[in-house]
Parts: structure tokens; sequence; C-alpha cells
């Protein structure tokens, strides 16, 4: 029976704290379940291609598996680290920003295609924005299909999936187009505020 998997990847940003966590989330389907599969394996194949990918090598990345059909409590299938123990590199621009990788299964309708939001901060480092994402950037995000495309071998799909439908969908066409995408949920709690008064 396949097992449809959620790995949650975690990228640390400046501090240790987890408000300071970024993740991503892509989903998997392993069409060959069968008992005792090595998904401490999978989980760590996908840390060390993150750390291969990452603009700023050495960073700490965590990745936890979690089967999407689990019965709550779900707690992780596997956990995986690379650089493990290492500081989380200081960034200069703002976490929220971020380059959207679009994908989609066979034709783009809404329970056939996602989003993720790449950190650009894992793309470009403390490099300044442009104000486009630039061929570049968007090249960059692009490597990141062939390693969730190719990620586990044959037994493994990159998926959508579809809550509505409890259905899984392997991806089957992609894009990175040249606009800036802002996840508010990343942003940073404001830690000071200017004030006054317009003396009228």
């Amino acid at each position: 029976m396949a097992v449809h998997i959620r790995a949650q990847c975690r990228f640390p940003q400046s501090t240790a704290l987890a408000a300071d966590v970024v993740t991503i989330n892509p989903c998997f389907r392993n069409n060959v379940a069968l008992p005792g599969w090595d998904a401490d394996g999978l989980a760590q194949d996908l840390a060390d291609g993150l750390d291969d990918w990452q603009f700023t090598t050495g960073d700490p990345i965590e990745v936890r598996l979690y089967d999407i059909q689990g019965t709550p409590p779900v707690y992780p299938m596997a956990i995986a680290h690379a650089n493990a123990g290492a500081a989380a590199g200081g960034i200069s621009q703002p976490a929220e920003t971020a380059v959207c990788l679009s994908f989609y299964a066979d034709h783009p309708e809404p329970r056939r295609r996602g989003r993720l939001y790449i950190p650009f901060f894992k793309v470009a480092g403390k490099d300044g924005l442009d104000y486009k994402v630039n061929a570049g950037y968007q090249s960059i995000v692009a490597e990141l299909v062939p390693l969730f495309a190719g990620l586990g071998g044959a037994d493994i799909d990159w998926i959508v999936w579809s809550e509505r439908d409890h259905a899984a969908h392997k991806v089957t066409n992609w894009w990175v187009d040249d606009a800036w995408d802002t996840v508010r949920s990343r942003g940073r709690k404001a830690t000071g505020r200017l004030t006054g008064t317009t003396g009228g």
C-alpha cells in the first residue's frame, strides 16, 4: 500500500529559536511501502540534497517526514539533519521574502497544483533584492525540481496532495516566475517602535 509523505524541511536563520525557523513542505508518495522501508534514508537524502543546494553551505537543515494519512496524533516517521549543531547564519533581508516554485500534475486545476515558497535567503544568501526575480535566481530555485523528482528512485514520486480529495497526483510540470512573493507568517515580530503626535 502506498504511503503519502509530507516532508517538513526546516531552515533556521539568524538564531536557533523556533520563531526563526522557515519551512517548506514538499509531498511524496512511496509506491512500494513494504514493511521496513527506509524512511530514515529518504529523510537523510532530502536533507543532504537541500544542503548541497542551499547558497550558504554549512547552515543547519532538519527534515521531518510525516504520514499525511496517519491517525492523529501524527508523529514524525523519520528525522534527519544536515550540519547538525551548526549555528544558523544571520540574514540581512526580510525572512518573509520568497521565490515561488509552482507545479502541477497533468493540468493546472486547483486540486492538482501546488506551490513551495522558497525563502530567498536560501537562494542567494545576503545578496540584495532586485526589482524582479532575475533569471539566475529562478534557475537556482529550478534546481530543486530534479532533487524532488529524483528523490528515492523509481519507488518515490513527488506529488501534489489534495486534502479535499484525499488523493495524490504525481507532479508533471513546474515553473518559477519573476515576481517576488511574501509569506507574512515568516516575518519577525516588531521589537521596537517610533511614535509621535501630530502636534495639532
